[in-house]
Parts: structure tokens; sequence; C-alpha cells
């Protein structure tokens, strides 16, 4: 081989040019790459998805659990507060964004013939009236209450905002381009949510270590005179873990406003049309507050009720683990703020980004049936590697099951916002975003605290100890992935049989 060519760069060198990789970001994302008729909603919702996740931040179930749990575990060491109810309270939270959905039927209701932005901009400004009520929270029983209350609450109205924004997305995007653009604003909602959540719990860790030496200074002369003059002035105890709490939750509510404003900005296209369509459906086809009216759709589309049993059993078995994961941070690997949300939150959401692309791809050329088929087998990988985790106590094996989640959130978050579009409508699409969303809601209220309940028997009864949790876990999910390939299999010989 000639000398020049020994000296020349292998080619994919140049690829890793920070200045390209970047390069090839910003033109991914820019709305230039959204299709023409799409682009100035695209470039409205890009804005308001950079300043969204502020609060969206605070009520993330891996975040909210992670503080509950540490906030108020003094309250459990000093015996005011049950350690089995503290669980339950994070199970509460960290299930929260799932079983809020449950509501979705309501939303539903009164969103229909309605002004869809409008009624998004409402629920944007309710959730962020309620987290702001969090900031208040005393650290307290009452206030672990209230904080589990008001989370739960914000979460409901996100799902409103999430079944309304889905009719809205299907009017504005095309079909063939809808995964790939939506998914650019989970993978930005996604990341700034992972960097929020790192830097929130940053700060949550320098003032929990702040107050450890304040505490210190506080029972000298001087420190116990300024802290009861602090103490006097502010009406609570001299808690400087609380103040910095208080002030974040603040900060990212009053940021993020500005997204409530771009997103009033965003116009639905055939938006008139679809407004007198909903409203002279036929009374059997609108949306009702009965939420048993919604089996109707199950009973009338059987494949359809076929993808929904598939997807509760699989979305059970991955929901039994986000409670028990954040209980795991600190009571085996006794992890701090920041660690431990990046074990149940960052990690996670860091990894989106890299793989929604390719996911969305699939998407986009698959039916959802398949795509799920095959999607599904990455939780199974999540749920060994925490069955590992948790029976060696090996914190390594803890970190890398976030990264293999985060890979199965970055594919189910676009699955879940647009996999019911393959079975719907134009004219009833949020009814069945409805049905999908409720499921999910049903299983949130049983599937973690399922999930709380079995780990704190098997540490106390089985010989794997917590690990039992997981493998039951692991064999759920596989059960769902092969329902969905049954499904599959069996659409694709009616398919071919109705060619014939």
């Amino acid at each position: 081989m000639p000398l020049r060519r020994l000296r020349e760069p292998p080619a994919w060198i140049p690829g890793l040019n920070p200045f390209a990789l970047a390069g090839r970001a910003m033109r991914h994302f820019h709305p230039a790459a959204a299709p023409p008729l799409a682009r100035a909603n695209y470039r409205r919702e890009l804005i308001a998805t950079l300043f969204l996740p502020f609060a969206l931040a605070a009520v993330e179930g891996g975040i909210l659990g992670v503080i509950v749990k540490r906030y108020f575990s003094g309250l459990v060491d000093d015996g005011t507060l049950d350690g089995t109810l503290l669980d339950y309270a994070v199970a509460a939270v960290t299930a929260a964004p799932a079983f809020a959905n449950i509501t979705s039927f309501v939303f539903v209701r009164l969103a229909h013939g309605r002004d869809k932005v409008r009624s998004v901009n409402t629920l944007q400004l309710a959730l962020a009236a309620l987290i702001v009520l969090i900031a208040a929270a005393p650290r307290s029983s009452a206030g672990m209450f209230m904080t589990v209350g008001l989370g739960i609450t914000a979460r409901m109205c996100y799902a409103g905002v999430v079944t309304v924004r889905s009719a809205i997305w299907r009017a504005n995007y095309p079909r063939h381009t809808r995964a790939r653009l939506t998914g650019r604003f989970a993978a930005i909602q996604t990341l700034l949510t992972a960097m929020i959540g790192v830097c929130v719990g940053q700060v949550l860790e320098l003032s929990h270590g702040m107050g450890q030496r304040l505490e210190a200074f506080a029972a000298s002369a001087d420190g116990g005179v300024v802290g009861a003059m602090i103490s006097a002035a502010s009406g609570t105890p001299w808690d400087p873990e609380t103040w910095f709490f208080r002030l974040a939750i603040v900060g990212q509510i009053t940021v993020s406003l500005v997204g409530v404003w771009w997103w009033s900005r965003v116009r639905v296209r055939g938006h008139a049309a679809l407004l007198k369509t909903e409203r002279e459906a036929e009374m059997q086809d609108r949306p009702s507050f009965n939420p048993f009216r919604l089996a109707s759709i199950l009973i009338n589309d059987a494949r359809f009720a076929g993808y929904m049993a598939a997807q509760f059993v699989m979305g059970a078995g991955n929901m039994m683990t986000f409670a028990v994961v954040v209980i795991l941070t600190q009571d085996v690997f006794d992890l701090g703020y920041r660690d431990a949300m990046l074990a149940t939150q960052v990690i996670p959401y860091l990894m989106i980004p890299l793989f929604v692309g390719a996911w969305s791809g699939l998407l986009d050329r698959w039916h959802v049936i398949r795509y799920r088929a095959v999607h599904s087998w990455v939780f199974v990988v999540m749920a060994l590697l925490l069955a590992g985790a948790a029976y060696f106590e090996i914190a390594g094996l803890l970190f890398a099951s976030a990264a293999v989640r985060g890979v199965g959130f970055s594919g189910g978050a676009i699955a879940w916002n647009l996999g019911h579009n393959d079975f719907a409508r134009d004219d009833n699409a949020a009814q069945y975003m409805a049905v999908h969303v409720t499921l999910t809601g049903i299983r949130g209220l049983i599937a973690p605290f399922l999930g709380v309940a079995i780990y704190g028997w098997s540490v106390e009864h089985s010989p794997l100890g917590g690990a039992t949790l997981f493998l039951i876990s692991a064999v759920t999910i596989a059960t769902g992935a092969i329902g969905f390939a049954v499904l599959d299999r069996v659409g694709t010989r009616e398919n071919a049989a109705a060619d014939v």
C-alpha cells in the first residue's frame, strides 16, 4: 500500500467532527426539514417544546419519586411516618404519569367540538398552577400527601394535553412524516427534561449537604440565634433543602410559561371542518363522560382490542418496576438526589434522542402491531438487568438497565402517541386515543402498587430477594411481546387471504 494511502485518515473519521454532527442535528430539527404545509406549526411547537419541559420535569415520575423518597425520608427516621406508606407514596407519584391517563375520556368529551389549541392551553396553565402549589407543601406527613395529590392532579392535566394534542398532530402532520416530526419534539422534550433533572438533583444534593453543615452551625450559640431569626422571618424551620426546592419549582414554572404562550400560536389545519364534523357526529360516535362508552370501540374493532390487550400485559410488566427502582436507589444503593435521578429519569431520557430516529423510521414503515412485536423485547432486557442489580447489589447494572430503559422509551413514546392512528378514522382518532390512555391509566392504578407489594414480600421471603419482582416483570413483558407477534402473524394471513 502506498505511503500516501497510509497517511490518509479512515473514511469514518470526518464523521466524528463535533461541528459536523451539530450541523446535521440542526438541519434535522430545523423547520425547513418539515413538509412545506407543516412548517409554520412545526416551528411554533418546536419553540414551545424548548420551554415546556421546565414544568413537566417537576412531575416526571422518576424525578418526583426520588424527591418524595428522599425529601420525606427524615419523617421515617424520626418515627412520624411509616416507611411502607412512604414507599406506596413513591409508587403513586412514579405511576401518576400512567394512571392519570384514566381521566382522558373526560378531556376528550370536554374538547369535543371545541377549539383544540385553546383546550391545550387551558390544561397547560392548570398544570403550571398545580406545580407551583407543590412548592408550598410543608415537610411533614401532610406535606407528603399534598405533594402526591398535586403531582397526580398535574399529571391528569398533562394527560388531557396529550389526548387533545394527538388530534392536532393528526391534522397538522402527514401520516408518512408524522412519527419523525413528533419524534423530534419527544427528543427535545426528553433531552431537556434530563438536563433539568440533573440540575435539580445537583441543587438538592448541594442544599442537603448545606443543610447538614448549617445544622451543626445552628447548634452553636451564634448559629442558634441566626437560625431562630431566619425561622421567625420565614415562618418555617431553618431548612436550606426546602428553600432551594421551592425556588427551583417557581423558577421552572416561570420559564415554562414562555412555552405556553408559543403553543397558543399553533393553528390546526382544517380546524373548522374538524369541529363541524365532531359537532355533527351521531350520538353513538360522540365521546362521553361515561368510561364504559369507550368499551364500544373495543367491541367494534377486534384488532384494536387485541392490540390493547397485548399492550396492557406488556405495559403492566414494565410499570411494575417503576417505583421499585426508586426504592432501590436509596434502600439498597443509598444514592443521593443527583445519582438517584440519573438512574430513574436522566439516563433513560438521555438515550431517547439517540434512538428515536431509528424507531420513528420503523414506525413510519410498519404497522404499530409489528413494531411493538419487535420493540417490546428491549424492556425484557431491562428487567433482567434490574434483576441482576437487585440480586448482586451492583450499581453498574442499575445504571445499565436505565440506559436500556431509555432505548425502550425512545420507541415507546412515539408508538404511544401515534399507534392508535393505524386503527382510527379522522373523526374518531381522539376517541381511540382516549381508549388507549384510559387503559394505560387502569394498569397504572394496579401494576406499580402490585410491584411494590411483590418486592416487599420477596425481600422478606424469596431466596432471590428483590430480584424476584424483576424476573416476574420480565416474564410478563415477554408475554405481551409474544401477543403482539401473534397478532401480527394473524393480520398478515388475513391480508394475504383478502388479496387472493
